[in-house]
């Protein structure tokens, strides 16, 4: 049994916390005395990409060229837009209303074509892992090549769990 720096009442050493004052037993200059119950190593392979460099540089090259012709086209057809909405026939302000709603789409997924280009280029990189989900998502909102390429490139196996 010890007694508490603050208030001198008793302690165990299994004690964390005085229950009299609430003063904090933890030493600051150890880092912790706490262990995991799992022991296990981690096998750093599992956290891995395995693509090829071909498919890591057609990935890369697919989704910049993707998220770059999508704001330049975003940009081009807000401006042909602009210039059929100024010629006041009826058919060329339904054309131009149309290019205007279509470049403002196209404007607006570079919010998630942008990140997912990001992330994609560092997990290539770094030679992480991607998952399933991310690559799904590549698939249906950024464009189907890369994320083909995404789909069949990776050479583990995955495990289909039932």
């Amino acid at each position: 049994m010890k007694n508490c720096p603050q208030c001198n009442s008793e302690y165990s050493d299994d004690d964390k916390f005085c229950q009299k004052c609430g003063y904090s037993f933890y030493d600051e200059n150890k880092t912790s005395t706490i262990e995991p119950d799992n022991k296990e190593v981690i096998d750093n392979e599992a956290y891995k990409s395995h693509y090829s460099d071909l498919f890591k540089k057609l990935i890369k090259f697919f989704m910049i060229f993707i998220t770059i012709i999508n704001g330049v086209l975003s940009i081009i057809l807000f401006f042909v837009a602009v210039f059929f909405m100024l010629i006041i026939f009826p058919l060329t302000l339904v054309i131009g209303m149309f290019l205007f709603f279509t470049s403002i789409y196209l404007f607006l997924s570079l919010a998630w074509n942008i990140p997912f280009t990001v992330v994609i280029n560092r997990k290539l990189n770094e030679d992480m892992k991607i998952s399933m989900t991310l690559m799904v998502f590549i698939l249906i909102f950024t464009g189907i090549i890369p994320g083909i390429l995404l789909l069949i490139g990776d050479n583990t196996k995955r495990k289909n769990k039932i």
